[in-house]
């Protein structure tokens, strides 16, 4: 498919759960994205071009009609604002976008627990530390709690939160194989066609990091059992 030069670019890179999120969204919503592969496990991201674009040299970073967006959350809020039909995914009502920016921000926190504790293996090949995981535990609990009587983590639609704890919790299944943290999120997903063939997939072969990428595509978007291709984005 030939790329629209004027679309939206994304700058990510795929193990990344936010820049996961984002390529989620864009394609429920049918939004185009020109993609440029940042690799931050080989210091990509601290080159003199990219620090110039994002001083703070995290990923992903947005830019779009000449707006210079980063933090996944807010990319992830303004594609819906600017490109989605509706306002489902990110509602306008003030009761029911709080609702969905609080799960973001839980998010936030999660990913952050997320990656105190497999910093070190990632990057340095330390050990991590057990008290770290047990702070994961107890975030993944907590989205236990927020799921009781709901079909998603804001209400009973789809929202943009959704997008950002699947993308996050998929990286915890993967790392850390511990179905029994967080039960809850789980069995609502296994209702979606392929999830039980994409875990026994990630977990059984010793690929972990890339096919990880795929998980919560699997997840969200029921594609076809197979590899995914970025030409599909």
């Amino acid at each position: 498919m030939e790329r629209d030069k004027t679309a939206p670019l994304l700058y990510y890179y795929l193990l990344s759960p936010p820049c996961r999120a984002v390529l989620l969204l864009a394609k429920a919503i049918g939004v185009q994205l020109n993609l440029k592969v940042i690799n931050i496990l080989e210091g990509e991201q601290f080159s003199d071009e990219y620090i110039k674009l994002n001083p703070q040299h995290t990923i992903p970073t947005l830019v779009d009609d000449g707006i210079v967006l980063t933090e996944s959350r807010a990319i992830l809020g303004y594609l819906v604002d600017k490109y989605a039909e509706d306002d489902s995914l990110y509602p306008k009502d003030t009761t029911k976008r709080a609702l969905v920016n609080q799960k973001l921000y839980f998010d936030m926190e999660l990913f952050s627990r997320f990656l105190i504790y497999f910093k070190p293996i990632l990057f340095s090949g330390n050990p991590p530390d057990s008290a770290d995981l047990e702070k994961i535990k107890e975030s993944l609990g907590f989205l236990d709690q927020f799921l009781v009587g709901l079909s998603w983590s804001a209400g009973e639609d789809i929202t943009i939160a959704d997008y950002a704890l699947v993308a996050t919790v998929s990286n915890v299944q993967v790392y850390h194989h511990h179905h029994q943290l967080f039960p809850a999120w789980p069995g609502r997903a296994s209702l979606i066609k392929c999830l039980h063939f994409t875990l026994s997939l990630l977990h059984s072969s010793p690929l972990t990091f890339p096919l990880s990428a795929i998980y919560s595509y699997h997840l969200f978007l029921s594609l076809p059992c197979s590899p995914i291709s970025m030409e599909s984005i």
